[in-house]
C-alpha cells in the first residue's frame, strides 16, 4: 500500500512583497510524511515547505514517507509556482514654461515599491515626445522595460504646457 496524500499540496498564488513566502499549501498525508524539495527525485527533502522572495518561476516536488506498512511515493511532475512581480508606476509629472524660456528638468514619480525598495531599482528615461516651442501642450513619455527586477512596470504620460509669453509695449510721445 502507498501513503495517501489528500488533499494533495497546491501551488499558493503569491505576488512579490519584499518578503519569503511559502510556495505551496501543504497537503496532508494520514499515514504518513509529506516532504519537500526544489531539487526532485533523487534531491534533498525535508518537511519544511520551500519559500523564495523575489518574482520567478520555481519548481516544487513533494513525496509521502509512509508509516510501517506503507510504501514511500514520490511525485514525478513538479508543482510549478510563479511569485509575480508587483505592480509600479512611473509618473511623468506634468511641467510648465512661459514661451522662449528653456524646457524645466523633466521628473516622474515612482508609485507602489514594496516598503523600504528604492527608487534606484526602477530604469526609465523621460522625453517629450513632439518638437515644438509655440504655446501649447507637448506630451512627457516615460520609457523602460515593463519588467524590471521584482516588478511589472507600467508607465503615466505627463503634459508640459507651454504657455504665452507677456510682451508690453510702451507708448510714447513724439514731438
Amino acid at each position: 500500500r502507498t501513503a495517501i496524500i489528500d488533499p494533495l499540496p497546491t501551488a499558493n498564488d503569491l505576488t512579490y512583497n519584499g518578503l519569503l513566502q511559502a510556495l505551496v499549501t501543504a497537503g496532508t498525508c494520514a499515514n504518513g510524511t509529506i516532504k519537500y524539495s526544489e531539487e526532485g527525485p533523487g534531491g534533498e527533502y525535508s518537511t519544511t515547505i520551500p519559500t523564495k522572495k523575489n518574482a520567478g518561476t520555481y519548481s516544487v516536488y513533494y513525496m509521502s514517507v509512509g508509516n510501517p506498512g506503507y510504501e514511500d511515493y514520490v511525485a514525478v511532475n513538479p508543482i510549478t509556482v510563479t511569485i509575480a512581480p508587483a505592480p509600479v508606476t512611473v509618473t511623468a509629472e506634468n511641467k510648465t514654461k512661459v514661451y522662449g524660456e528653456a524646457d524645466p528638468a523633466l521628473t516622474a514619480t515612482v508609485t507602489g515599491l514594496i516598503s523600504g525598495e528604492s527608487e534606484s531599482l526602477i530604469t526609465y528615461t523621460l522625453s517629450r515626445t513632439e518638437d515644438g516651442e509655440n504655446a501649447g501642450n507637448y506630451t512627457i513619455t516615460p520609457d523602460g522595460d515593463a519588467l524590471q527586477v521584482n516588478y511589472d512596470v507600467s508607465f503615466v504620460n505627463g503634459t508640459l504646457t507651454i504657455s504665452k509669453r507677456t510682451v508690453g509695449i510702451t507708448w510714447g510721445e513724439t514731438s
